[in-house]
């Protein structure tokens, strides 16, 4: 019997299970791209904000040296005044995890006020995974008592990178260093 010579079965047959499993095998690659396109939807759209300083907002601080003095997360600013032991360096360095895209441009603008009346500049910079961000360096003897800063990097790899501003101050002989503080850091993709 030629094939368009068969019966037709009426609309209310149940299929057979070849019919289902050939149903199956088309649907399979469409299950498979549905699952990551949400992924990938995702990745050079939003800009990547960091939020005010705060242990609970997920920023972690670190304290390396010895001296007077403290460094902490202070009404969403990062606040530090130390003054080193003789022979020492105080590093206190605020991090928090930042989602990135490979070759996207991305500024770092905040804002800082400074202490200066002190004897020993203190140093600030951003890194981003422990390496400083170019033309981000600053320290209280050129910078003065209260400004803004904004440098641009751009990402060499796309994924999750960690974020920090690190604050420094070496003993020169005098007793008091300066102080310094950085406000929120607004993150813009360019």
């Amino acid at each position: 019997m030629p094939l368009d010579a068969r019966p037709t079965l009426p609309s209310t047959a149940r299929p057979t299970r070849r019919s289902v499993a050939r149903g199956a095998a088309w649907a399979m690659p469409v299950i498979a791209v549905g699952a990551a396109a949400p992924a990938l939807a995702a990745s050079p759209g939003a800009c990547p904000s960091l939020p005010a300083f705060s242990d609970a907002e997920g920023w972690t601080l670190d304290v390396t040296g010895s001296g007077g003095g403290e460094a902490s997360f202070v009404n969403g600013a990062f606040f530090m005044n130390t003054d080193p032991d003789p022979g020492q360096t105080v590093t206190a360095t605020a991090s928090h995890a930042l989602d990135v895209v490979s070759g996207r441009s991305y500024q770092f603008s905040y804002s800082y006020e400074a202490f200066t009346g002190w004897n020993t500049p203190m140093a600030q910079e951003l890194l981003v995974d422990g390496v400083p961000v170019a033309g981000s360096r600053y320290d209280t003897n050129s910078s003065g008592d209260s400004g803004s800063r904004s440098v641009v990097w751009v990402s060499p790899t796309t994924g999750t990178v960690t974020f920090s501003v690190r604050d420094s101050i070496t003993y020169d002989g005098n007793v008091y260093g300066d102080d310094i503080t950085a406000y929120p850091i607004t993150v813009t993709c360019l």
